[in-house]
């Protein structure tokens, strides 16, 4: 469902060399995408209407950039540190655009000048399946159904891992999927383990290399996915020395302690990786619209409050990533009558909560009043959207 579009990214990369910071006389070039979500694969290289949808295509400049492994709130043109951790920053695909602060919502795709004389503001947003970087050391894979991704790892003697991912790759609660690994003599069920968006298996006198493949049942009815793996070495969490190979041999026991401890979470809810990131995405609708209206009343407070601007971030950009979740993965759960609000709602709070973020970074709190005002509408209209989810 996608070559099209990886195909389309890969060339417009390939005419820019792939460089991050292109001279301003050699833009990476403009290509034309559908605005809508669940038709995100279609790339053209000419404006017109999405053959999918009817809608009209939009201008977009694709880029190579960089960004925090697992937090992409934090994006630059150039290789770097993360400001987080002080890891590497790993490449992603991204789009280039510039907005000015009169209208930022609005993406203009040349620099210039803005009505007011100032130069327009050049800004990088991660693009849909842009990020394809193993976040544990594993190898990654996207499942056929342009959306579920799995990363699985071997990180010690027994153990296989395997981390879900939605398709921003973004943590995914693996809530009532069913997986198990094929083995030339045996099949092994995978169980939820302490990390939230894993699931392990143990395997019995395992050594290195290992070779297996995983199936997956991501909902009930469909049939499963296959993924295969090697892996030649253990796994490493980035930054973690390299393991000592051990042969053929069991998995330490734990003690009854370890093994009811729930894992500890920080107040930024940091899965226990040694990397920020947000929690993931809860799996039901139901529990996605109770987060959302929980942070949007997190952001209201803050704005209340007069709240440090850098601190209004946060919860503007998780709650637009609850509603794309909402759109991306249960439209099909509200009426038809109501999925065209539920994604016109969508867009504006995307924009809108970009506009918070945007106007925190310039310390414009009067803008962020009048963005904060659209964005309040639009998580109303979008929780009416899905006001049959009980």
């Amino acid at each position: 469902m996608l070559a099209k579009y990886m195909a389309l990214a890969a060339f417009a990369l390939a005419l820019t060399g792939c460089s991050a910071t292109p001279p301003a006389d050699e833009l990476p070039p403009v290509v034309w995408m559908c605005p809508m979500l669940k038709d995100a694969d279609v790339l053209e290289d000419h404006s017109g209407k999405c053959p999918k949808c009817g809608m009209e295509l939009k201008p977009v400049r694709i880029v190579k950039a960089w960004s925090c492994l697992n937090n992409t709130a934090f994006i630059q043109e150039s290789p770097g540190k993360c400001r987080t951790n002080g890891t590497d920053l790993v490449p992603i695909t991204a789009s280039m655009y510039w907005a000015c602060a009169q209208s930022p919502t609005e993406r203009l795709m040349d620099p210039g000048k803005c009505a007011d004389g100032s130069d327009r503001i050049k800004k990088l947003e991660p693009r849909l399946h842009g990020d394809h970087n193993p976040r544990h050391g594993g190898q990654l894979f996207m499942a056929d159904d342009g959306w579920h991704h799995v990363e699985g790892t071997y990180p010690s003697a027994g153990v296989f891992r395997v981390f879900f991912y939605d398709d921003w790759t973004r943590p995914l609660v693996p809530k009532d999927f069913t997986a198990r690994i094929v083995l030339k003599d045996a099949t092994i069920p995978l169980r939820p383990g302490a990390i939230p968006n894993a699931m392990d298996a143990t395997i019995p006198n395992a050594a290195l290399p290992l070779s297996t493949s995983l199936r997956v049942l991501f909902k009930e009815g469909e049939a499963e996915k296959s993924f295969d793996f090697t892996f030649p070495e253990y796994s490493r969490e980035p930054g973690e020395p390299a393991a000592v190979p051990v042969t053929a041999v069991e998995p330490p026991p734990q003690t009854p302690a370890q093994v009811e401890a729930p894992p500890v979470l920080s107040p930024m809810n940091v899965i226990p990786t040694g990397t920020f990131q947000m929690e993931p995405i809860p799996a039901q609708a139901r529990d996605v619209l109770a987060e959302l209206s929980a942070r949007s009343r997190e952001l209201a407070e803050k704005i209340e409050q007069r709240a440090p601007m850098g601190e209004y971030w946060v919860p503007a950009l998780r709650t637009k990533d609850l509603a794309l979740a909402l759109v991306n993965a249960h439209l099909t759960e509200i009426p038809a009558g109501r999925r065209a609000a539920a994604e016109n709602a969508t867009g504006r709070l995307v924009r809108a909560a970009n506009a918070i973020d945007n106007f925190g970074d310039l310390g414009d709190f009067e803008k962020i009043l009048s963005a904060h005002e659209e964005f309040v509408l639009a998580v109303s209209d979008l929780r009416s959207a899905y006001a049959s989810i009980k």
